[in-house]
């Protein structure tokens, strides 16, 4: 519950919205739409369940103060690496809540802070676990990856809506991503 109290849930209302777009199979326009409706669809609300189930059952695997920082690591990596892809990639609009955040931006500065926080929180989370942190990192870069496709094939750029769809499954990618290879290791 500490992720959503802290951002009031907004990375997790861009996830619902994504879900609810790219299950729409609608045209980019309409996903965009979509993106903007204020209501919940029932794609959203089977995914965001599914989610917090799938992390709580994650999180239960979570036994030291070592492993939560480690994990914690990866809620800094997330955001550091929501920042540069707001700041790097093509938006999809030319108004609304990313465009808010990136414009009045010193772009240098912010793309400068924002790696020194990826590579600073990776870094510690590859210190506390050598190859349960590397393997965790690498996860959360992939996602970054993937969400990147997904955002220009299906909405043609990033939102803020899809900044927030990428923090919530880079999350759950490095937290799946460590408790695994620790089972493994």
């Amino acid at each position: 519950m500490l992720p959503v109290l802290v951002t009031g849930g907004i990375h997790v209302d861009g996830f619902c919205d994504v879900t609810d777009a790219r299950a729409s199979y609608a045209d980019k326009a309409k996903r965009l739409e979509i993106l903007s409706d204020p209501h919940i669809g029932s794609f959203a609300v089977i995914q965001v369940c599914l989610y917090f189930l799938g992390q709580m059952a994650l999180f239960s695997e979570v036994g030291t103060v070592r492993e939560c920082a480690a994990v914690g690591g990866g809620f800094v990596l997330s955001r550091a690496l929501s920042g540069l892809s707001a700041i790097l990639f093509k938006s999809a609009k030319n108004s609304g809540s990313l465009q808010s955040f990136v414009k009045p931006s010193h772009k240098r500065v912010t793309v400068a802070m924002d790696v020194f926080f990826a590579v600073i929180s990776a870094v510690c989370m590859i210190v506390l676990y050598p190859l349960r942190g590397l393997a965790a990192a690498s996860a959360a870069v992939l996602t970054m990856i993937y969400c990147r496709k997904i955002a220009y094939r299906d909405f043609g750029g990033y939102t803020g809506d899809v900044c927030g769809w990428f923090v919530q499954l880079c999350e759950l990618a490095v937290l799946g991503t460590f408790v695994i290879v620790g089972f493994l290791n």
